[in-house]
């Protein structure tokens, strides 16, 4: 047998073992995943329905291939709590959130007094499925979320998204990985790849706001807290991919 059909054996047995242990802790049902193209798709609508306005329409996988994560919600200051950015027009226009982009330097203008407001506001403001879809064609598969392996996405150099609206940032390599035992026994221990997280993020995206490294050993967090965007969750919700995918974190036998 090939080395392939035998790590192929051992991931399709490592998910029997995952959902076997999950259901047996009385697994929560997690939520519907929507299409491939829309995962990850925020609506903002903190205003806009209030002044009679369709809601922003915000597709994370279409500015992913651009930029890092980093880059939003550090740089330019959008928080991760649904709600949590008080964006107006008026700051749009001075060059802050979207306008740091949206000023048709970088990319399309966003603040202009004479504006196609779907471009941002409402349904057409998704991005088009065709493109999607050769996206995908040419990405590094997964079984969750997007169906796009992100990271792999990088390391092979399909996509090249920049640290940086100005090009000016270094990331900082952490390549240590924690393994975290669970509290059930039966459900197998979480492998953290903080190289793979920093490639996107900066230390100070999950420091200390989600994570409280001072308090290491002392946080105890559930699969429910998870579906309530809180620790993990924050991401691997609507964002990253999702909780569905067990055995990406749950145990360390993933097919090449």
């Amino acid at each position: 047998m090939t080395h392939k059909f035998i790590r192929g054996i051992a991931f399709f047995v490592a998910v029997g073992w995952v959902s076997l242990a999950l259901a047996g802790v009385g697994r929560i049902p997690l939520p519907k995943l929507p299409s491939e193209d829309k995962y990850g798709n925020v609506i903002m609508d903190r205003v806009s329905s209030r002044t009679g306005i369709a809601p922003v329409v915000f597709s994370h996988w279409s500015h992913r291939v651009h930029f890092t994560c980093r880059v939003c919600h550090t740089d330019l200051g959008f928080t991760m709590k649904k709600g949590g950015s008080e964006v107006s027009m008026a700051d749009i226009r001075n060059g802050l959130f979207c306008g740091a982009c949206h000023n048709d330097d970088i990319a399309f203008s966003a603040g202009a007094e004479e504006v196609d407001c779907g471009r941002c506001h409402g349904i057409g403001a998704l991005p088009e499925p065709v493109k999607f879809r050769q996206l995908r064609a040419r990405a590094p598969a997964a079984n969750f979320g997007n169906k796009i392996d992100w990271t792999k996405a990088i390391e092979t150099g399909l996509i090249k998204p920049k640290n940086s609206v100005e090009g000016q940032y270094s990331p900082f390599e952490f390549e240590k990985s924690l393994v975290m035992e669970p509290g059930n026994k039966t459900v197998p221990a979480v492998t953290f790849p903080h190289k793979k997280h920093t490639a996107w993020l900066g230390c100070e995206s999950c420091h200390p706001d989600v994570f409280n490294i001072e308090l290491k050993g002392t946080l105890r967090f559930s699969k429910q807290e998870m579906l309530n965007a809180r620790y993990c969750g924050l991401c691997h919700l609507n964002i990253a991919f999702p909780l569905d995918d067990c055995v990406r974190c749950h145990i360390n036998v993933w097919p090449e």
